[in-house]
C-alpha cells in the first residue's frame, strides 16, 4: 500500500498538536484541507485513525500507522546521516522529571557526542510517560510501568530511592515533637504537581494521612522542588541522587529514618528498533547500573 506523504504528515501533525486546527496552522493549510486528508487516509485503510476529541488521539489502527511512520522516519534519518556523513538524527523520548534532573543526561553524554544524536524530550510523571509512547509521540520512554504495551518491549533500568526530608530549621519549627500525624498535616507539604503521588502514598502508609488534609505547595520542577525544601519552604520526598551531598552538609533532615520509597524505572521501546535505537537501549541499560539502585 502506497502512502501519500501529505496525508501522513497531516496525521502526525494532528497527533503532535492535539487538534485539526493547530495541525493546519503547523502545515500552513486550512482546517478543511487537514480534515480532507485524514478522511482520505481513513478511506484508504477502511477504518477510523483519529478520534475527534480534545485533544485528538489515535485509534488502535491509527496507533499502528503512527508507529510505522515514526520508525520509517527514524530509519530514513539514519540512512541520510550515514550516507551524507553530516546530518544528525533527532530522537523523541518521554522521561520523568527526576531522571532528567539527576542521572539521565550524565548517562547519555558520551553516547550523544559519539553518535550525533539530538534529543527531543517530553517530560511527565513516571506513571504517565508511557502514554506518549502509546500515542506515537516518542520512540522510547522511561516509565514506572512494568508491563509492555502491545508492539513494545520493556526492560528494567533500576530504582530511585526517595526519603521524606526537610531542612533543619523547618524541622525544628514544625516538628518540635517529631513528625506526628497532626504535625505533618499542619506543616507545608511540597508536591510536584497534581499527578505526583509520592507524598500522598507515603503519608497515607506511615501516618494514615490523606494529602488533601495537608497544606500543599505545588512546585513542578525537580531542582526548584529541592531548593524549596532546603530553603525551609516545605517538606517532601526527594530522590537519593539529589539528597546525598545535602546529608553530608547537614542541609536536610530525614523525617522517618529507615523509611523510604523505591520507584522502579523501566525502559519502554518498540519491538522493531533501528540500529541507532538499539545502541541507545544498550547505553541506557549499561549506564543505569552505575546510577540507579539495582
Amino acid at each position: 500500500m502506497k502512502l501519500d506523504i501529505k496525508k501522513t504528515e497531516a496525521l502526525l501533525a494532528i497527533i503532535e498538536t492535539g487538534s485539526f486546527e493547530q495541525a493546519a496552522q503547523r502545515l500552513s493549510i486550512t482546517s478543511s484541507a487537514i480534515s480532507q486528508r485524514i478522511k482520505a487516509l481513513e478511506s484508504q485503510f477502511g477504518v477510523p485513525l483519529v478520534t475527534r476529541t480534545r485533544p485528538c488521539r489515535t485509534t488502535r489502527e491509527g496507533m499502528k500507522l503512527v508507529y510505522y511512520l515514526r520508525r520509517s522516519h527514524l530509519m530514513e534519518q539514519e540512512f541520510e546521516a550515514d550516507f551524507y556523513q553530516e546530518r544528525r538524527i533527532r530522537v523523541a523520548l518521554a522521561v520523568n522529571n527526576d531522571s532528567l534532573a539527576t542521572w539521565l543526561l550524565p548517562a547519555l553524554a558520551k553516547f550523544l557526542s559519539q553518535n550525533d544524536m539530538l534529543l527531543d524530550i517530553t517530560v511527565d510523571d513516571q506513571d504517565f510517560t508511557h502514554k506518549a509512547l502509546e500515542a506515537g509521540l516518542v520512540l522510547g520512554a522511561i516509565s514506572s510501568k512494568e508491563f509492555a504495551m502491545r508492539g513494545c518491549m520493556v526492560e528494567r533500568l533500576g530504582s530511585l530511592r526517595y526519603r521524606l526530608l526537610a531542612s533543619p530549621s523547618f524541622y525544628a519549627h514544625w516538628f518540635p515533637n517529631g513528625p506526628t500525624r497532626q504535625a505533618v498535616m499542619q506543616a507545608p507539604l511540597l508536591v510536584f504537581d497534581r499527578k505526583d503521588m509520592l507524598q500522598a502514598n507515603f503519608l497515607k502508609l506511615h501516618f494514615g494521612v490523606h494529602q488533601e488534609q495537608c497544606a500543599c505547595h505545588f512546585i513542578p520542577s525537580s531542582d526548584a522542588f529541592f531548593l524549596a525544601l532546603k530553603q525551609g519552604i516545605g517538606y517532601g520526598m526527594i530522590p537519593e541522587l539529589h539528597y546525598r551531598d545535602a546529608f553530608s552538609k547537614q542541609q536536610v533532615v530525614d523525617l522517618l529514618p529507615g523509611r523510604y520509597t523505591d520507584i522502579d524505572l523501566f525502559w519502554h521501546r518498540w519491538e522493531m528498533q533501528s540500529p541507532m535505537m538499539s545502541r541507545l537501549t544498550k547505553c541506557l541499560l549499561e549506564q543505569s547500573k552505575q546510577w540507579l539502585d539495582n
